[in-house]
């Protein structure tokens, strides 16, 4: 998800991957409007449901509430957990971070990334991502050639990544034992 500024300039504010859904939040404060501007990053399968059907069923079924009220709550945290990590965390965390956190929603090791979005996601300048990837490149971290970053080292990276990976990752798994409990 991106924040497009004034000045056209989008800005990754989140991750959204198997785990979670997209517009179901807004639904949920009965609020119509888009805030964010969503991109997809790698191929794979979506459902789509029309709001009003899913709405329905979020009222009905207790048990579905339950998930989008929590699914909501990580949502939020991950946010404020990111504006704090923008703030506390070095380059090569955020980026550990953020490619960890990816490649948990993509489920792959491979991600179609230019020096540019690396830029963007990171709200440096592109020279800087250039030499981060360089960097972790060398380190044997990743490989970033032909525009795609693979992930050759996730132990690495778990090692690299700031501590707000994890607690956003405490949150999520919270999401899966409600829906395990929960499913009959």
């Amino acid at each position: 998800m991106q924040i497009v500024m004034k000045d056209g300039k989008p800005i990754e504010v989140t991750t959204v991957g198997h785990e979670g859904m997209l517009g179901g939040v807004r639904l949920f404060f009965d609020d119509d409007e888009a805030f964010a501007r969503a991109i997809c990053d790698v191929s794979g399968h979506v459902q789509k449901i029309a709001a009003e059907v899913f709405w329905a069923r979020v009222k009905t079924l207790p048990g579905l509430r339950h998930v989008v009220h929590y699914y909501t709550h990580a949502a939020f945290m991950e946010t404020a957990q990111s504006v704090a990590c923008s703030k506390a965390h070095t380059l090569p965390q955020r980026f550990a971070r953020t490619m960890l956190t990816k490649q948990d929603r993509a489920r792959t090791q491979t991600l179609p990334m230019t020096g540019a979005q690396v830029a963007e996601m990171l709200s440096i300048t592109p020279p800087g991502a250039s030499a981060l990837l360089a960097q972790l490149t060398q380190e044997r971290l990743i490989d970033y050639t032909n525009d795609v970053v693979q992930i050759l080292n996730r132990a690495g990276l778990e090692a690299m990544a700031c501590e707000c990976y994890e607690r956003v990752q405490i949150e999520l798994d919270k999401i899966q034992v409600k829906r395990q409990v929960r499913q009959p």
